[in-house]
């Protein structure tokens, strides 16, 4: 990905998201930068992915609702450069004072160069595919999946936010399953779908999607039961404690929207999980055993339930 022809390494992002409609979803992300406007100076900053454009609003949008000054971001960006020296896995070990990162070549006002992620190479990648694909492909390298195994099975979350979805969360990995929490506004063909594909041995839905799930269900092993707190009381027993998991094991499965194809189950690990939580904690939202937080929650299957380790 990394090059000399910078315009064509940001060009490699164009297709890293919806690409039927990529002008009405930059202008709407871009659209919340409204209010905040660009130096004339740095109205065109060079070559750079799309996605700078999209964080460019985002960024524009916190400073208008907050306040947060440009000096502060860069404080922000300072902070992270020092860590990366003492981090052996960093890309770039080099440490930058708030001024450096200040006076360093703009991308997308008011991100510098420092503020923004890196374009990698060197990472390692697999491609699954079928018998059918696999012929299509060159075979010098090829690898046989013997076995793929997900500890003690799937847990399917299909849902609106709730107490009882939390509870079935947690439940599941105390459990030591994988939990697979997926979009409530999908249609239950789609459901079924990632339950074969994730091969989930139960599937939480809410009582009114029960029978329309059921419906298009291929294996009758598959246990499906309605999220709602009478049917948890039956549900809840003895404490039998934690069972223990490595932090390398799956804990959630998240699966893409799929507008471009099938979609594909990204697998987090416990070790994901958590240092996700300790960042946000540590850069983000750090709270005490004393504070009150009102917890906005958009979906359970996706952010809301994420941020909800921040808490627990």
């Amino acid at each position: 990905m990394s090059g000399p022809d910078k315009t064509r390494t940001a060009a490699i992002f164009d297709g890293s998201w919806d690409v039927h409609d990529v002008l009405r979803s930059t202008a709407t992300l871009l659209a919340l930068g409204e209010g905040i406007e660009t130096p004339a100076e740095f109205q065109d900053a060079g070559p750079h992915s799309v996605f700078m454009d999209v964080y460019q609003g985002f960024t524009k949008f916190h400073m208008r609702e907050f306040g947060t000054t440009v000096r502060q971001l860069a404080t922000v960006s300072s902070k992270n450069h020092v860590h990366s020296v003492d981090n052996l896995r960093s890309q770039y070990r080099q440490a930058y004072s708030v001024d450096e990162v200040l006076a360093a070549r703009m991308i997308a006002w008011p991100l510098t160069l420092p503020m923004c992620s890196p374009v990698s190479d060197g990472a390692a990648a697999a491609i699954v595919c079928s018998p059918a694909a696999l012929a299509k492909l060159h075979q010098s390298r090829v690898v046989q999946v013997r076995a793929s195994v997900l500890a003690a099975g799937g847990v399917l979350l299909w849902a609106g936010n709730s107490p009882e979805y939390i509870e079935v969360m947690f439940a599941a990995w105390f459990a030591g399953a994988v939990i697979v929490p997926v979009n409530f506004a999908l249609h239950p063909r789609e459901v079924a779908s990632i339950a074969e594909d994730c091969r989930a041995k139960v599937c939480f839905a809410t009582l009114e999607k029960i029978g329309e799930l059921q419906e298009f269900m291929s294996s009758e092993k598959r246990c499906t039961l309605p999220m709602d707190e009478t049917a948890l009381k039956t549900l809840r027993g003895e404490d039998r404690g934690v069972v223990d998991v490595e932090f390398s094991d799956v804990a959630w499965i998240f699966y893409t929207s799929g507008t471009t194809g099938r979609p594909k189950g990204a697998m987090l690990s416990h070790q994901n999980l958590l240092a996700m939580t300790f960042a946000f904690l540590a850069d983000v939202d750090a709270l005490s055993p004393h504070d009150c937080l009102f917890h906005l929650a958009p979906p359970q299957s996706h952010a809301g339930g994420l941020l909800m380790l921040r808490i627990s």
